[in-house]
């Protein structure tokens, strides 16, 4: 379909153009991916920047920087939802990262926030679908073993992580330290500032860890942007970070 915009020029085209993730391209720079143990959480008004940390070793550093469109994120905790509930029938109960000694381990029906892997960060929302944000392989496939399907083809299985009921407001988390502290103790390599946009995840996983395949899908091919890849314990709690600042995100447009 086409129509002139200006009698002195040619015609402008619109054409709506879809790909399917799993078909996306992977740069050969990107195909390694990089390994994370915890990550920032941040939102503004259009977009959400998730930092994915290595803090094994000194200087802790930013691995990589993705920028979410807001429509994207209530996908992206639909899919690690659905492929929660896969890995708990394949492989059993997702372990979560062990309590230091003298702290109580989280109840049901609470958010859990670990400060250092996650200061700046906020329980799961339920957003309207729109984009397949989730194409696991069947066994043998990328990741090892992960079985799955489309968050965008069905609806995804409840899964019971320790997460508030609908409508019920999460717990404060522990106080964090000001962004600026944070950042001031994190090296954040030049080449990660803008970070990599992406409109599309496509998730597998194994028995030890899930893969983050973060994917920017525009004409004429669909690319991976940034992969992650994160121990099982790492990514819920990236589960639970994005969830809670989904929640923030919600409320502010509700209030405003």
């Amino acid at each position: 379909m086409s129509e002139p915009e200006h009698p002195d020029r040619g015609p402008t085209y619109h054409q709506e153009v879809q790909h399917h993730p799993a078909t996306a391209r992977v740069p050969e720079k990107v195909g390694l991916g990089v390994f994370s143990t915890g990550t920032i959480v941040m939102h503004g008004p259009h977009d959400f920047v998730i930092d994915f940390l290595q803090s094994l070793a000194m200087p802790r550093r930013v691995a990589a920087r993705v920028i979410l469109p807001p429509t994207v994120v209530p996908l992206f905790l639909a899919a690690m939802q659905d492929n929660f509930a896969k890995y708990t029938a394949a492989f059993g109960p997702l372990p979560r990262m062990p309590q230091p000694p003298g702290r109580t381990p989280p109840q049901e029906g609470t958010a859990r926030h670990d400060a250092p892997h996650a200061p700046h960060d906020a329980p799961r929302g339920d957003g309207p679908g729109a984009t397949p944000l989730s194409d696991n392989p069947g066994p043998g496939g990328s990741g090892g073993g992960g079985t799955g399907g489309s968050a965008g083809q069905s609806e995804p299985t409840p899964f019971p992580l320790s997460h508030p009921s609908p409508g019920e407001a999460p717990p404060a988390p522990p106080p964090m330290p000001p962004i600026s502290d944070v950042y001031d103790q994190l090296k954040l390599p030049d080449e990660l500032l803008a970070g990599s946009y992406a409109n599309s995840v496509v998730i597998s996983h194994s028995p030890a860890e899930f893969c983050l395949d973060f994917i920017t899908s525009f004409y004429p091919r669909s690319a991976v942007a940034a992969r992650v890849y994160m121990a099982c314990q790492h990514v819920v709690e990236l589960y639970d970070s994005l969830g809670r600042s989904w929640e923030q995100y919600r409320q502010r447009r509700t209030q405003g």
